[in-house]
This record gives structure tokens, sequence and C-alpha cells, in this order.
């Protein structure tokens, strides 16, 4: 018979104590979850567009200078639309 890792385990206690959470608690902790989860994927995301800068030798852009790039894109699609609207 295989023995079954300590992480198994506990993983299996935490399966058994979700099991008796109410709905409500389940959703709090479902949320909870994919927040956390959201937070890994940014920070991936984030990681990775820097090294690619890094690698480019181009400097990173700072929060102002990605802002203003997404206004301008904004009032760029903006302009277009209110000309096809004419």
């Amino acid at each position: 018979m295989a023995m079954q890792k300590p992480e198994d385990t506990y993983f299996n206690q935490v399966l058994k104590l979700v099991d008796h959470l109410s709905p409500e608690e389940r959703k709090v902790l479902r949320q909870k979850l994919e927040d956390k989860t959201w937070g890994e994927r940014w920070d991936e995301l984030s990681n990775t567009i820097r090294a690619r800068f890094i690698a480019d030798g181009t400097p990173i852009p700072t929060d102002d200078e990605i802002l203003a790039e997404v206004k301008a894109v904004r009032k760029e699609r903006k302009d277009r639309l209110a000309q096809g609207s004419n």
C-alpha cells in the first residue's frame, strides 16, 4: 500500500473542513483564493514585462508614463469614434 505524502493528508484535511463551511463562508473563501491567485498572476506578468524591458536594454516605464500612454490611446479612440459618427 502506497504511503500518502504529508501534504496530501493536509490537503485532504482542508477539503474536509471546506465541506463543513456554509455556502456564504465558501463564497468568501473562494473570493479570497481567487484574489490571491489573481495577485500572483499579476506579479508574474509584471515580472515578465520588466524582464523584457531589461533584456532589450530599454528603460522600464514609470507609472506616470504608462498612465499618459493609456490616456493618449483612449483619447485617440474617442476622437476616431467621434469622427466616424459625423
